[in-house]
């Protein structure tokens, strides 16, 4: 007898041949039977109608793993059908952790954190605290390059020593022998920014020593897409790494239609690397507001840009850079969203105009929005999607 009979459903199998009309038995949780099964007993039946019964969906870019502690159900995943998702996207992981930038690392997560004690070091510690908790999805953990690189040099806006490198190079290993699907990057993000190709590749490359690939957040989605999707390309050149492009999409009007372009050289190179890339089914983005600001305020981090703000001589100091590289032009239609109501500031206070800033000084223009909002989010227009989007399959 089956513990479960789904009757009537159109079954998409994810082998790519066409849907079906039938049923599926389910026995122990395991399916045992698929096609026109009759009417086998069953204890319960349910009618399925023409709907369409589907294995779950592997979500490829997430950033669950600073939540899932809180919410290991992850009902906003589960509901939409999503049984496997991929964490640690964007160079942001909760590990690895180091003592001495610890505060920096919480700082630098701080907009995706869902309350996280940090009572783990390694990945090894954060999969065990996870394993103790009633998931509900299938996961795969990503070491973020940012998380690394702030557990080895903090916010320090330099190429690394020798040393330095070789002690990066130690913590990606570490947690790819942990269980690390690979390595990602998020190079529009302080300190991700600071980082030079030569730097990722030589990281990739422990990634695809022990079998994974490198998921990126490219240096730039607007006008230098194409660019950055070529620096992308010779980190995966240079390591060995297959290569997944996080989001793939052209920012601002004004680079809506780029993605012929850009999908055409992912085809390209397809031809030659394991490149593949995922998008998001909508046309806005978001991240956090400190993402607007140039790479040389986060030096130093979290701690450091709030010192700037407040002050007023320095707030405006040094326009255009990142990372020692010329930042790109900010996305047309850049929208900043409400804070959460706990966030929100006192009644009489107007967000992202005037007011006294954390030291008592005043800042202006766009570092005062960002102060005033730096835990909120930015919403951005993507133009249409860019289609043939493809997602990296976890099982080879």
């Amino acid at each position: 007898m089956h513990d479960l009979l789904i009757r009537g459903a159109r079954i998409v199998d994810g082998t790519g041949a066409p849907a079906v009309t039938g049923d599926v038995g389910v026995e122990d949780g395991v399916i045992r039977e698929v096609g026109r099964l009759g009417r086998p007993a069953a204890r319960r039946v349910v009618a399925a109608d023409g709907a369409v019964l589907a294995p779950g969906f592997i979500d490829l870019h997430t950033h669950s793993d600073f939540t899932l502690p809180r919410f290991p159900r992850a009902p906003a995943m589960t509901r939409q059908g999503v049984t496997t998702q991929v964490l640690g996207n964007c160079g942001f992981s909760p590990f690895p952790v180091a003592g001495p930038t610890a505060e920096l690392l919480r700082a630098y997560t701080g907009f995706l954190d869902g309350g996280l004690d940090w009572e783990w070091r390694t990945l090894d510690e954060y999969a065990r605290r996870l394993a103790a908790l009633p998931l509900a999805c299938n996961l795969a953990l990503l070491v973020g390059h940012g998380s690394v690189r702030i557990a080895v040099m903090g916010f320090a806006d330099r190429a690394p020593s020798g040393a330095e490198l070789a002690a990066m190079r130690d913590l990606v290993a570490e947690a790819m022998r942990q269980g690390a699907f690979g390595l990602s990057s998020g190079l529009i993000y302080a300190p991700g920014s600071f980082a030079g190709t030569g730097e990722l590749a030589a990281l990739a490359e422990l990634a695809a020593g022990s079998g994974g690939f490198y998921a990126s957040h490219i240096r730039d989605e607007a006008a230098g897409l194409l660019d950055a999707m070529g620096e992308a390309l010779e980190v995966g050149r240079r390591s060995g790494a297959p290569v997944q492009l996080s989001h793939h999409k052209a920012m601002g009007r004004a680079n809506w239609g780029k993605v012929r372009d850009s999908l055409a050289l992912l085809e390209r190179a397809h031809a030659a690397h394991d490149v593949l890339a995922d998008q998001y089914p909508y046309t806005a983005g978001s991240t956090t507001l400190l993402a607007l600001l140039p790479g040389w305020a986060l030096a130093g981090g979290v701690p450091a840009l709030r010192s700037r703000l407040a002050d007023p001589g320095r707030a405006g100091a040094r326009p255009g850079q990142r990372g020692g590289r010329r930042r790109p032009a900010g996305p047309a239609g850049a929208l900043p969203c409400p804070q959460p109501r706990r966030q929100r500031p006192r009644r009489g206070r107007r967000c992202g105009r005037g007011g006294a800033s954390a030291g008592g000084g005043r800042a202006r223009g766009r570092a005062d929005r960002v102060a005033r909002h730096g835990r909120g989010r930015r919403a951005h227009r993507a133009g249409p999607p860019a289609g043939g989007g493809r997602k990296r399959r976890l099982d080879g």
